[in-house]
């Protein structure tokens, strides 16, 4: 009898292994929030991908993901990620912790401007980004997040050719860099100087002072050179 007990035991073991293992990609539409949408799901819950990923009503790309497992130095489970839309890739490691803030690791992001504001929802301010084009660079850039909200960043963002769509005039590079709940913004020498701090509080929420000042008359049609213009910005990510 204990015998046949142990068989049963290990067959029940081995069948819900069997339906974890398997479990279709397809049962994370029951977790996904009420704003969110994906039209295909392929693969499994540990090794899966999401085409026609929608947030917010967004046209937000492909979300590619693959669970590591269980890690014991911070529980929790690391998921790999690979998010593409267009030319724009960011790859990296979510990592939900079972105590305290989750954390999101970019290893690698190359992101188009007109991309990036295709791929938000429409009430995500974007602010003077929203008029210019060009490629956000990123690898290394850390963000915690609490219950789902961006609570500090630490690592750094580079802009490339950028350019204003208004008249295609070139304005970079600039570089912005965090240190959790403080980050700057800085031009890296180009015709349009611009300097900004940024402060994360509470999360989800926060606030900008910029500086800008032309180097060159063409860049900003009737403001002259030199000419600072400063404003204070507040938003929610």
């Amino acid at each position: 009898m204990i015998r046949r007990g142990w068989i049963i035991g290990l067959a029940t073991a081995g069948l819900l292994v069997g339906i974890l293992v398997w479990l279709p990609a397809s049962v994370i539409r029951w977790a996904l929030p009420s704003s969110s949408t994906c039209e295909t799901l392929t693969g499994t819950l540990w090794h899966g991908r999401c085409v026609g990923l929608s947030l917010r009503g967004s046209r937000s790309g492909a979300l590619a993901w693959s669970m590591r497992g269980v890690t014991i130095v911070r529980p929790g489970v690391d998921v790999t990620l690979r998010w593409s839309k267009e030319q724009s890739v960011v790859e990296g490691v979510l990592h939900l912790s079972a105590r305290g803030p989750s954390s999101l690791s970019l290893d690698r992001g190359s992101i188009e401007m007109e991309t990036l504001r295709n791929s938000l929802p429409a009430d995500m301010l974007l602010g003077p980004l929203a008029g210019v084009a060009g490629q956000l660079h990123t690898a290394g850039l850390i963000l915690e997040l609490e219950r789902g909200q961006l609570a500090s960043i630490r690592g750094e963002l580079i802009l490339r050719n950028a350019t204003l769509l208004k008249n295609g005039g070139a304005i970079g590079p600039f570089t912005a860099r965090f240190e959790g709940q403080q980050g700057s913004v800085n031009d890296l020498g180009g015709p349009l100087g611009l300097s900004a701090t940024l402060s994360i509080d509470p999360p989800g929420a926060f606030k900008a002072k910029t500086r800008i000042e032309t180097r060159r008359a063409d860049v900003l049609p009737g403001i002259r050179p030199g000419t600072p213009i400063e404003a204070d910005i507040e938003g929610r990510f």
